[in-house]
């Protein structure tokens, strides 16, 4: 894929089994620039924004939108991804400065940060009157093993899942990741339980991808199986806020509101949380916007 983020999505013996793969190194890295995370802080936020770009990439239609949202009332706040079907996401955590213990191992832990007393929350916008929500209580914070909980207990499905960061001595990242297999609903127990072996294998081999490929990380999960790559799509960190709309935001706001934001200032910051760039307006600006769409 040329060194850029990617999802590969594959099924493996005759479709008793799905599988997503995703490459998220680089988006996460920008996520992590973006907000100034600490590098426990940028491997939480890079799990939530994995997880929602492997399942948006099975939304039917370009105007879904998948969001997931976990708060388990823990040091980093809430923290919150969401993404389209054409491989675009974008997130935050509300406490990007938030920092723990540094593990032994290369694979970042943060439950200890997200906590455990809180939720999973899972919102489908699919352009339709009435989106779908569904939230489950945290199993401890480690974002692929609460995924697991929420398929099962939520949608019904059979899953494994690894969402997996890896940081450095300096705690910069080094690479990111993850897979989501699925039992299909004719397939057979035994193929999907050789997957989720297969997937242990890879976790005891210490397989990721810094020092493999997607390809080489599907054959080793697939181990035993055939499989089939249905489609590979670039993956990147994407906002959809400009300028324009913000303003189209603040001109439907009351004059008394509007006055109010510029007491005894000249201009007006506007933040956009998702990807924490910063929009300035002045008044004679949202006023001439305003008379333009009138």
């Amino acid at each position: 894929m040329n060194g850029k983020d990617y999802i590969v999505k594959a099924v493996a013996e005759e479709a008793q089994v799905r599988i997503w793969l995703a490459d998220t190194t680089n988006l996460t890295r920008e996520a992590k620039g973006r907000h100034g995370a600490s590098g426990l802080s940028a491997a939480v936020l890079g799990k939530v924004l994995t997880a929602a770009v492997m399942m948006a990439s099975d939304l039917k239609t370009p105007e879904g939108i998948l969001t997931i949202k976990v708060d388990g009332n823990g040091a980093a706040g809430m923290v919150v991804a969401t993404a389209d079907n054409q491989g675009r996401v974008r997130g935050f955590i509300t406490n990007p400065a938030a920092e723990g213990g540094r593990a032994e191992t290369e694979a970042a832990r943060t439950g200890e940060i997200v906590g455990t007393a809180g939720i999973l929350e899972v919102y489908k916008d699919l352009g339709l009157k009435q989106p779908f929500s569904s939230r489950v209580e945290l199993v401890n914070g480690e974002i692929d093993e609460d995924l697991i909980y929420y398929l099962k207990v939520s949608e019904q499905i059979e899953a494994s899942v690894t969402l997996e960061v890896l940081l450095d001595r300096d705690m910069e990242i080094m690479a990111a990741g993850g897979i989501i297999a699925q039992s299909l609903p004719r397939g057979r127990p035994e193929v999907f339980q050789a997957v989720e072996k297969n997937l242990t294998r890879l976790r005891e081999l210490k397989m990721n991808f810094y020092k493999n490929s997607g390809h080489e990380i599907l054959e080793e999960l697939t181990r035993g199986l055939d499989f089939e790559i249905l489609s590979v799509l670039e993956a990147e960190f994407k906002c959809d806020c400009y300028r324009e709309r913000l303003l189209g935001i603040i001109g439907g706001m009351s004059r008394e509101e509007i006055n109010y934001s510029f007491k005894d200032k000249d201009e007006i910051e506007v933040l956009c949380n998702f990807c924490n760039t910063k929009y300035y307006f002045t008044k004679g600006q949202i006023k001439a916007y305003s008379s333009s769409q009138h």
